[in-house]
């Protein structure tokens, strides 16, 4: 016990002394739950061409927490995973820097994906010999697509995740253990919000007519 808030004592200095930089990396691989909450799989033969608005693509989360300065690349995670859920669905994806196809190659349909909202609380508590980290993620996002024919809405979604965690540590937690700790619950929420969103584009029956219609037309 005694050994135990020596390091409590440790830890409680450590987070109060110099300001320390800490950027967990955040997964570019799709976890379970976003197959769980994309609850189907279907790949059709059509392409689509992806504007990611700038904001979701640069998107930091920065926040101060006692003497930690944390810092998570959010948009690039959440980009990534959106490029990779939408290959399960189009068998060709195309990357475009504005919302318009000016390319060579045939086409289908624009897809456009913005941020609505992003909302993160992340809270460090120490106990007698504990310390436990919590955390609690929300993103909304909306996409729209349309025909490259007829410039057509095909469809429009929005989607909201939301995760909370808790990650505990007996004495002592490091920076880095408590930013690997926040940093899976925003990997959750991202998977959820991206699982979320296909789920929806596959129940949308417009969408479903036009992905046949593009099928017939290759």
């Amino acid at each position: 016990m005694f050994n135990r808030t020596i390091l409590l004592i440790l830890f409680l200095t450590f987070f109060t002394g110099c300001q320390i930089k800490v950027e967990p990396v955040l997964s570019s691989s799709l976890g379970m739950s976003a197959f769980e909450n994309m609850k189907k799989v279907q790949l059709h033969d059509a392409s689509i061409a992806l504007y990611l608005d700038p904001k979701i693509k640069k998107l930091e989360v920065e926040r101060e927490i006692r003497a930690g300065d944390f810092s998570f690349p959010v948009g690039g995670a959440l980009s990534v995973k959106l490029i990779k859920a939408l290959t399960y669905t189009f068998k060709t994806v195309y990357l475009i820097d504005k919302p318009a196809y000016t390319g060579s190659d045939k086409v289908d349909a624009i897809m456009s994906v913005t941020l609505q909202d992003v909302d993160v609380n992340l809270e460090v508590n120490t106990g007698f010999a504990s310390v436990s980290t919590k955390s609690y993620t929300r993103f909304a996002i909306r996409a729209e697509i349309k025909d490259t024919v007829n410039n057509d809405t095909v469809w429009v979604g929005t989607t909201q995740a939301q995760t909370s965690g808790k990650h505990e540590e007996m004495a002592e937690m490091t920076y880095q253990e408590a930013g690997r700790g926040f940093a899976a619950g925003m990997d959750k929420a991202i998977d959820k919000v991206v699982g979320e969103l296909i789920h929806q584009m596959g129940k949308s029956q417009n969408l479903v007519k036009y992905l046949k219609k593009w099928e017939q037309e290759q």
